[in-house]
């Protein structure tokens, strides 16, 4: 299973909450928030991969430490992609996280199928 998800919203709107639950939903484990590392690695039935790109500042720096390697071998959850990522040619799921208010949020999922 190979899958690569957008996660794009806002400071504080929840995406590594909801990354957690699917961190979690598909390895057991917990996720913890990569800002300082750019890729968390989880071990399941197969390899997830949550990745944090707020500290990129173009996709140049992708190649500096093998991310499309990634891309090949399990699920891909990425926080600001918008910095580096442009997946044209790619199957993806955009996850748009609007902030409502502090216990609501607007969810949206996008099926990008070239």
């Amino acid at each position: 299973m190979f899958a690569l998800v957008l996660f794009r919203g806002p400071f504080g709107s929840g995406k590594t909450t909801m990354i957690n639950g699917i961190v979690n939903e598909l390895t057991g484990e917990s996720a913890i928030s990569p800002s300082f590392v750019l890729v968390h690695e989880y071990r399941g039935k197969f390899p997830v991969y949550h990745c944090d790109f707020y500290r990129l500042k173009g996709a140049e720096e992708l190649k500096t430490f093998g991310f499309s390697e990634y891309l090949e071998s399990g699920v891909v959850l990425v926080e600001w992609p918008e910095n580096v990522l442009n997946p044209v040619d790619r199957r993806f799921i955009e996850v748009q996280i609007e902030y409502l208010t502090f216990q609501t949020r607007r969810v949206r999922l996008i099926f990008h199928l070239p």
